[in-house]
């Protein structure tokens, strides 16, 4: 009587197994799936946060060029503001006689 059940339990465990496998090869492609997917993002990220650097470097590159354009403008305005106060000392010494 045991034996007529183990053809039976045979089929079942069989169809478990493949019903099993089935299910394993399923979620196996869904995750593969998903990490395709993160990686892909996960790329795109780090192309537009590469992008985003250049554009502060060069925007940093871009402000220290105008800081020493402003330098060197500072220097010459004072070199200017100099030349004028003392040529209008001269002036001014030899209108009144001082000179």
């Amino acid at each position: 009587a045991c034996a007529e059940y183990v053809p039976e339990d045979l089929e079942r465990a069989e169809a478990e197994r493949e019903r099993l496998r089935a299910e394993h090869e399923a979620r196996a492609a869904k995750l593969a799936a998903a990490r395709r997917t993160s990686r892909e993002a996960r790329a795109s990220l780090r192309e537009e946060a590469e992008e985003i650097e250049r554009k502060i470097e060069e925007r940093g590159r871009a402000m220290r060029q105008v800081r020493a354009r402003m330098r060197i403008n500072d220097v010459k305005i004072e070199t200017w503001v100099r030349s004028f106060m003392v040529q209008g000392q001269s002036v001014a010494a030899v209108s009144h006689g001082y000179v």
